[in-house]
């Protein structure tokens, strides 16, 4: 083993014929066979690599994907339009809208094949199940405008730290449980986590609530329950004292 090669233990594949391709092209080598002998690679593709007549491999095979990559990157963006409004798909959705495409169905190998291909932009990961009253109000119209009103707001009225609250809650989902999980769903990578309209009739939750100001100032954590009357004693304890 040349000292080249043992170095290369090191380094990938690609990296190598890289390397052997730039020592023939700088003449630390005086031919492809040279190079490729002392890299440990494939003197056929180093000499393709010099000539520049190389195909990678992430484009050799393009003319037999079952969708042209033009058509790849629109169901990309689809898929992200569909994340957005919190309906991702699923492994079998996505199959049936690539088939649907490509115009023919897809390999059941297809949707990995297709993840590894965009594994920079997309990935599938469980989703937090989002009520479907929710999710038609979540939408990035509504979120833009809740955003401008409060810019607007701040700047006509400049309140100060201790009078502006963020309001959270968390809903613990009385028929929900670990044997109920969703399927995992298409998630793009710039996000980090991953939401889905839920189709579940079950959807009672409790409801746990904080509210902290921009000061640091916070109020006690209250708890909601389902209830059909609203009685005056759960407001009798008010050690807050607040009217």
């Amino acid at each position: 083993m040349s000292e080249t090669q043992a170095e290369g233990r090191n380094w990938s594949n690609v990296d190598l014929l890289h390397k052997a391709a730039a020592s023939v092209i700088a003449g630390t080598h005086k031919n492809s066979a040279v190079a490729a002998k002392a890299y440990g690679v494939s003197g056929r593709t180093v000499r393709a690599r010099v000539v520049g007549t190389h195909t990678q491999a992430s484009k050799a095979h393009e003319k037999q994907q079952a969708l042209p990559p033009v058509l790849e990157e629109t169901l990309i963006e689809y898929l992200g339009t569909d994340a957005d409004k919190a309906c991702g798909l699923d492994k079998d959705e996505l199959r049936i809208e690539a088939s649907r495409l490509a115009g023919r169905t897809v390999g059941v190998n297809w949707v990995d094949r297709f993840r590894k291909r965009h594994s920079d932009k997309i990935d599938f990961s469980r989703p937090h199940l989002l009520d479907i009253k929710r999710g038609k109000a979540l939408n990035p119209a509504a979120v833009k405008k809740h955003f401008d009103l409060l810019e607007q707001l701040m700047s006509e009225h400049d309140f100060p730290p201790e009078n502006i609250y963020n309001m959270d809650e968390k809903g613990i989902q009385l028929g929900g449980g670990r044997g109920k999980r969703p399927r995992k769903v298409i998630k793009f990578v710039r996000t980090k986590s991953v939401r889905r309209i839920s189709t579940a009739e079950n959807m009672e939750l409790v409801t746990v609530v904080e509210c902290i100001a921009a000061d640091g100032g916070a109020l006690r954590p209250t708890m909601i329950l389902k209830g059909r009357r609203r009685q005056a004693s759960w407001f009798a304890w008010n050690p807050d004292n607040i009217e």
